[in-house]
């Protein structure tokens, strides 16, 4: 279930993008929808023409057909469509004249949009504020798709090696096919149990060399976590429109040096939205924290050395914190997460690097006005308490990277071959 905000970016901005769907307009259904305007998926002829019709309170004749031009058997015929059928239809399938009118009104009062008409040539140039709400809006598309993808039946028991994840066709699709995953949340020892079980599985699996991409196992409803929530981070990158802009070099480099503090961000705020002090897994686990039963402490037994480790890194918490000080908006971390994957300062080439350089400056802009929008005066402190995130989770990253070698020096057999492969591939551990 979306929280009240991300379903307000989603559902009721004017016009949103699509990045990763293949739609049809939903009114005449021969079209490729451009986005989602006024509330429904649609072409820009069908947008254009119920924003007229309805803005300018047009009435037109009844339907010689009895109205069926847009009947099912219909749609494909060549017989000419009336418009009484189409504002009919517009408004059958849920597009909102108050969103229209909405933008008619931001139109007259220069607040989102100016339009320059020189000749027979129109030019919309879209305030900032505008932007930086149709940006949201594809950012929280794609996030509603992930977290509909994290809780569903859809449990890859290996994952693939780290570039075939890129290189791999997108998952998202999986969100609205797949059901919810069954019997969470789990209690500790159900955990431990299915854990075990699933371990068994992976060292199965890799000695016969069989990686299925998507395997249903009935008695298994835990995710291996780490993996599952990299492979959510590549698929999120994999939606941005730069992405496909760069070559296979530049994406490994790319999703190398921003997937861990973009995880970090992710797994963070899920918690964060839930009220927990803790970072919390959908499945009801907790990584993290003082009480003797979380799963972290059943890695570590009564090792001395790591258990001093694990108090520090427990207060890598602190982002947790910060966003519960700060109480940190859906908006602000979607930009954040935006801005951490458009990463320009690494050892990329130097047309990817110039490629991403104006991504951040465009999420970086977007966030800033956003702070501007919903704080005013006080808006450049916002922006300014918000890029500390980004420091704090780069030193996280080193952190979590002395974690997961202690964890490996104190329980060597527990690492899957799978799992080794993805900590070699992401932070260089050199694992056997």
């Amino acid at each position: 279930m979306m929280d009240k905000e991300l379903e307000n970016l989603v559902v009721d901005d004017l016009t949103i993008s699509t990045l990763a769907d293949d739609r049809q307009c939903a009114v005449c259904k021969q079209k490729p929808a451009v986005g989602s305007h006024y509330g429904v998926y649609c072409c820009h002829g069908c947008k254009s023409f119920f924003r007229r019709s309805t803005i300018d309170k047009r009435e037109y004749p009844p339907c010689p057909q009895n109205e069926t031009c847009y009947a099912d058997e219909n749609i494909t015929t060549v017989i000419k469509k009336c418009k009484f059928c189409r504002l009919k239809t517009c408004f059958d399938v849920g597009m909102k004249p108050k969103l229209a009118a909405k933008q008619k009104r931001s139109a007259r009062g220069n607040i989102n949009q100016k339009t320059i008409t020189n000749l027979d040539i129109q030019v919309t140039i879209r305030s900032p504020y505008l932007t930086s709400q149709m940006l949201l809006g594809n950012l929280a598309h794609v996030h509603n798709k992930i977290e509909k993808l994290k809780i569903s039946t859809y449990n890859p028991i290996v994952f693939p090696v780290f570039k075939e994840m890129i290189e791999a066709p997108s998952k998202l699709h999986l969100a609205d096919k797949l059901g919810m995953m069954m019997g969470w949340p789990l209690s500790q020892s159900e955990f431990i149990e299915k854990q075990s079980e699933l371990l068994k599985m992976k060292t199965r699996l890799e000695s016969e060399n069989d990686y299925p991409d998507f395997t249903k196992f009935e008695n298994i409803n835990i995710k291996d976590w780490f993996p599952f929530d990299l492979l959510l981070i590549v698929e999120n990158a994999k939606t941005f429109d730069f992405f496909n802009k760069l070559d296979c070099e530049d994406k490994l480099v790319l999703i190398r040096g921003t997937s861990i503090m973009a995880l970090v961000l992710t797994s963070t705020y899920y918690s964060y939205n839930l009220k927990k002090e803790v970072i919390v897994k959908p499945d009801g686990i907790f990584i993290g924290g003082t009480n003797k039963n979380l799963v972290i402490n059943s890695l570590i037994g009564s090792n001395v050395k790591i258990t001093e480790f694990i108090r520090k890194w427990r207060d890598g918490q602190r982002i947790l914190s910060m966003m519960i000080r700060d109480k940190l908006t859906i908006s602000e971390f979607l930009l954040l997460r935006a801005m951490i994957v458009c990463n320009p300062a690494l050892n990329l080439s130097t047309s990817a690097a110039k490629i991403l350089q104006i991504e951040r400056e465009k999420m970086s802009q977007a966030l800033f006005n956003h702070c501007l929008t919903e704080h005013g005066k006080n808006g450049s402190i916002r922006f300014t308490i918000l890029l500390n995130y980004i420091i704090v989770l780069s030193e996280h990253v080193y952190d979590f990277t002395d974690f997961l070698r202690l964890i490996q020096i104190s329980s060597p057999g527990r690492t899957p071959d799978s799992r080794k492969r993805l900590l070699n591939e992401f932070f260089s551990l050199e694992l056997n």
